[in-house]
């Protein structure tokens, strides 16, 4: 089944309060997932992304590992854009894409204010732009995350989205 709009099931019940739709989240699957033609794997996330986040709308749970897949895309896109070995820190690499201002607020379509759990994982003083507070929190999210810390959030969903609009200013 490729599409599960086909399968019946409703949309999970919490998402009706944020205003989405099964057609929201097909469109964004398709978006967030689609081929950005750079050689190697990194579309591979991309599209893995997109694939869970064909199924958020029916399954809330499924937007945890959809961000982290996300996340790991952009990750892989900061390594190729700055031909990065394991020996750069996820942190560094796009600390330096918001430093060199290859990353900026302008790369976002609709930024939203962090919600207050997420700007307590951010270190003080915080950065005034929003880039620059992604910097900071998306290499804390991933790291707690796979050291054993669980989040689920609905601002997730809008992260991911942001990320990939992140990883879309360095293609």
């Amino acid at each position: 089944m490729n599409d599960p709009s086909e399968s019946g099931m409703p949309l999970d019940k919490r998402w009706p309060s944020y205003g989405l739709t099964l057609e929201w989240f097909a469109e964004k699957a398709e978006w967030i997932g689609r081929d950005s033609h750079t050689p190697g794997t990194i579309d591979y996330f991309f599209d893995t992304a997109g694939r869970l986040l064909k199924y958020c709308g029916f399954d809330y749970m499924l937007i945890v590992p959809m961000c982290f897949q996300a996340i790991i895309g952009l990750e892989a896109r900061l390594r190729f854009y700055f031909k990065a070995g394991s020996e750069h820190s996820f942190k560094d690499l796009l600390s330096r894409a918001v430093d060199e201002k290859l990353v900026t607020d302008k790369a976002f379509s609709g930024p939203k204010p962090l919600p207050k759990y997420f700007l307590e994982k951010i270190e003080k003083p915080q950065p005034i732009t929003h880039a620059g507070k992604l910097a900071l929190l998306l290499p804390k999210l991933r790291n707690d995350y796979f050291h054993g810390s669980f989040l689920l959030a609905p601002e997730l969903l809008h992260l991911a989205l942001e990320v990939r609009e992140i990883s879309d200013a360095l293609t």
